[in-house]
Order: C-alpha cells, then structure tokens, then sequence
C-alpha cells in the first residue's frame, strides 16, 4: 500500500485539529470562565520580566500597585511562553493565542510518541492522539475554562511516559526525557505534576517491575531526580512559603470537592465544559473486549491492563463513593473539582484504546485497518464537534481593553478568584480602587517632603527631605523577598496593621530603596535549577557524541 494511502486517516486528524484550535489565529481570545484572569496573570508576568525579576516571583501591578507574590506559588510555565510571544507580537491578548496552538501541536507530538513507543503501531499512535488532543475536556480547559496552565501540563504529560518506555534500550536517553518531562509539567500545573509522578512511578513498576539491570532503574530513579532539580525554583517555594499566603481559600466554597462530585450524565455527555464525550466510554468497553480476547503476555498487554486499571481508579475518583480517598491522601483535596481527573483519564483512554487497535490491526489486513482507522478518526473528529458550537470569542483587542472595566477592576485588579495568594495579613480593601500608576507612598508622618524617582513597580526609589524622623507607608505588602535599604544601609522591613510596609527615615536628607530580589528559598531553587540544567546539558551532548559514535 503507498505511502499517501497509509497517510491518509492522518489528514482528517489534522483537519480537525485545524477546525478547533486555528481559529485562534483570527477569531481573538476564548471567553471562558477565567478569560480575564488568565490574560491579568500574563500581562503582570511579562512586566516582571520586563523589570528585570527573571524568574518572576512578583506582580508588581496587582491590587492597585501593591502587588502578589503569585508567581512563586502559580505554575509560571504557559505564562512565560505567552508572555516572550506577547514580547515579539507586541500583545498579550495575541501571545496567549499563539501559545495555546503550539501547545496544542506539541501535545499531538508527545502523546503520538508516547502511544508509538507503547504500540509500535504508527496508525493506533496519530489515531490516540488526536483522540487525546481533540477530547472534549481538553479542548473545554483551552477554551471554556481558560485553564491555560492545566491544557499546558496535559499536552505535555505524555512526554514524560514516552521517555519511560525507552529506558530499558536507552537509559540515559530515558533519563534526559523523563526529567525534562517531568519538570515541564512541574512547570506548567502544581495538580497534574502529582499525577505525572504518580504515574510515572506506577508505570515504571508495571513495565520493569522484573527488570534485573541496575542501569535501567538507576536512569529512571535519576531522571526523576533531576526533573525535580530542574523544577526546584518553582516548587521549593511554592511548597515551603505556602503558609505564608492563604492556600485554605483553595479548600472553601464551591472550591470544596465535597461539593464537586460529577453526576455521570453530565461527564459521559457534551452539555457541561468539563463533559468527556459519548467516545470515551465506548473506547474503554472496546479496549476491555480485546483484552478478555487475548491470553495477557508481554510488556504491551500489562500496559493495556494498567491503563484499564488506571481508568477504573480516576472513574472510581469521579463519584462519592471515593470520598474516605479524597479526605485522607495527601493534596488531593487541592484539586478542588474531581472532574479535573478527566484530563489524565483521556490520557488512559488514549493508551488503552491505542493498545487494543494495535492488537486488532495486527490480527486484520492492511486495507481493512485502514478502512477501521478512518473510521475512528471520524468518530474522533465528531466526538469534538459539540465543542466548537459552545466557544465564545472576544474580538481581537477587546480583551485588553477590557482590563481596565471589568470585573478585575471592581476586585481591585486580583488575578485569582479568592485571593488565596494575597500575603497573610493584607488587608486588600485599602487596594480598592486604586490604581497601580498611583503614587508608591500612601502616608507620610509626620509630612515631609517625598520625592518619587523613576517608574515605580517592583522597585520603589524615593527621595525624603524630613524636619524630623518620619514614618512612610508603602503601597507593597511585606512579604519576604525585599530588600530595603535607607541612606545606603540595609533596614529590616516593617508590616503595617494593614499588610503594607514601613519605613522609618531619620531627619534630614535620606534615600530609600525597596527592591524586590525575591525571598532565600527562591534564590536557593534557582541556583538548584541552574546546576541541575548543567548536568542535563552535559547528560545530553555526551549522549548526542555517543549517537554520533554510533551511526558511523
């Protein structure tokens, strides 16, 4: 059979990846639940950047100036995508865009390789992942709920379990893949990183639970470490400043999973934005089939058990019955809404639906498997169609401009729903109202004279001229990470019953300096990073000289 021929279920694939996610391109942003949130958050992370706080842990502009310390507890890795093609297109509104279609190409790839590797079948590989980039919650997360940091970790959680699947041939490989892998989606969304380690750890066990080579264990073991050394910057102090903020707003109201149990008609269904579609069922009924067909042998088989097993497990998490789990296993109340599960389970839905076309193509001939592939690319392709009816689209530049109107100025410019990173101890209604150009400097006492120098941000220059020992209140919470220093002299900082920072200035000429450099734990994860991205680089050219060995 040619080439084109064998290609040919690829195109309607294509085509409706094409029909989802191109409009991006013209049609402006998706106007979902946190559409305007996710635009606050990478508008703020591209002025940190642009002020020179690489890797931005403060945004300086929120809550009418005082800022956040959100960008050490908020995954910062669609941000910064968003944030360099907001740089070289000249809006943030367009790089949001831009970076969701390329996520969404780079999620096809990853779950394309990780199904190849898993199948060894080039047609049951694009057909899994266009199942898994065109599923119905995937698409609904890009879409509907602008949760452009979990669509991110989704795209890229295959990568990881790719790179597993090749580190009996290749362990060093393996090791380089599984770390940046899993630091990627460390990177991209705090939850589903619990469930890439998670996974990472079960299928390890399950495809090499009898492998007796050290080298293939010390690559996996390895990787894994090494992914969480490349991530150290961002979890270091998202994990051990938690208290320092207010993660219980995460755990209240509609945030509590007590509340949040899907009925199973609304998940195997279209109508609700986290809905997986009438395929899903069908493909993991199917997969079952082909399963009690077969006598279970080999590496293929137990993946394919392990992916049903996987299946029943986050189902099994959907439903009331699993609350004793959610209740006492670690984090896992930080996932709020159990739906939030249909992502991973596309990805077991994909992997087992996958597994079992690959058993049934080997037992047809070519020309019927061609004619079953196109099949179900057709199915994929309908399976996403309710979607595209139920995305709204802001004009190109409406968004933007909506900034200054909507509700985030009501909230006084916060980037999340509940404030749950506001720092302990701020009182963010003296932040109602204002404006993040307004003046750094809310009272002088007793009055003196106070000169502003240059754009104040997340570095705060000022001029006193006082008759007599003064107090400034600054408009930034304390929070650790500044440092401030008065005539030259480094001064510890001092928290004002509202949250806000003292100063204290002698009589006569003084300067004040309030720099954010970001608090010990932050510098420490960044040079964490700094030596792990080292050894991953000296890893990669040894194994790119020993490839190279090897072809001659």
């Amino acid at each position: 059979m040619s080439r084109l021929a064998r290609s040919g279920p690829l195109l309607p694939l294509l085509l409706g990846m094409a029909l989802v996610y191109l409009p991006l391109l013209w049609r402006g942003l998706p106007v979902g639940h946190d559409w305007l949130f996710e635009l606050r958050r990478v508008v703020e992370f591209g002025s940190a950047l642009a002020a020179g706080d690489v890797p931005p842990g403060w945004a300086p502009g929120l809550y009418g100036g005082y800022g956040s310390p959100i960008f050490l507890f908020y995954a910062p890795l669609h941000m910064l995508a968003a944030s360099l093609l907001a740089l070289c297109t000249g809006s943030s509104e367009l790089g949001i865009r831009l970076a969701l279609l390329l996520t969404a190409g780079v999620g096809f790839w990853s779950a394309r390789l990780l199904l190849l590797r898993a199948t060894g079948s080039v047609s049951a590989a694009r057909l899994g992942a266009g199942f898994y980039v065109l599923h119905p919650y995937v698409i609904g997360d890009a879409f509907l709920r602008n949760a452009h940091a979990e669509f991110t970790a989704l795209c890229l959680l295959p990568a990881a379990g790719a790179a597993l699947l090749g580190a009996r041939e290749r362990p060093w490989r393996a090791a380089l893949g599984i770390a940046a892998g899993l630091a990627a989606v460390l990177l991209a969304h705090n939850l589903t990183a619990l469930v890439a380690a998670a996974a990472l750890a079960a299928g390890a066990v399950l495809v090499y639970g009898a492998e007796r080579a050290p080298r293939t264990w010390i690559a996996i073991g390895g990787g894994a470490a090494l992914g969480l050394a490349l991530a150290a910057f961002f979890w270091l102090p998202a994990l051990l400043l938690s208290e320092l903020v207010r993660p219980e707003e995460l755990l209240v109201g509609k945030f509590d999973f007590h509340n949040q149990f899907p009925p199973a008609r609304s998940v195997f269904g279209y109508a609700q934005f986290y809905a997986a579609g009438l395929l899903q069922p069908a493909v993991l009924v199917a997969a079952c089939v082909v399963l009690v067909r077969q006598s279970p042998e080999g590496a293929r088989d137990r993946l394919l058990i392990g992916a049903l097993a996987a299946a029943a497990l986050l189902l099994f998490l959907l439903t009331p019955y699993s609350t004793l789990l959610w209740e006492h296993v670690p984090f896992m109340p930080f996932f709020q809404f159990p739906w939030r599960l249909l992502g991973p389970l596309a990805l077991a839905v994909a992997l087992a639906g996958a597994l079992a076309f690959a058993e049934v193509e080997r037992r047809l001939g070519p020309r019927r498997a061609l004619l079953l592939e196109a099949g179900l690319a057709l199915l994929v392709l309908l399976n996403a169609g309710p979607r595209l009816g139920q995305v709204e689209w802001a004009a190109p530049g409406a968004a933007e401009a909506s900034l200054e109107r909507g509700p985030l100025r009501e909230r006084s410019d916060g980037a999340t729903v509940r404030d749950e990173y506001l720092p302990r101890g701020a009182v963010h209604e003296v932040a109602r109202g204002r404006s993040r150009a307004a003046s750094p400097v809310v009272s002088v006492d007793p009055p003196a004279e106070v000169r502003v120098l240059g754009r104040p941000g997340a570095h705060v220059e000022l001029e006193v001229q006082a008759a007599q020992p003064t107090r400034l209140r600054l408009a930034r919470w304390a929070f650790p990470g500044w440092q401030l220093e008065v005539g030259g002299a480094p001064v510890e900082l001092a928290t004002a019953p509202t949250g806000a920072i003292d100063v204290q200035v002698p009589a006569g000429q003084s300067s004040v300096s309030l720099r954010w450099v970001g608090p010990p734990l932050r510098r420490a994860g960044n040079w964490l990073s700094l030596a792990a991205l080292c050894a991953w680089l000296a890893l990669a050219l040894r194994e790119f000289r020993r490839g190279g060995r090897e072809s001659l």
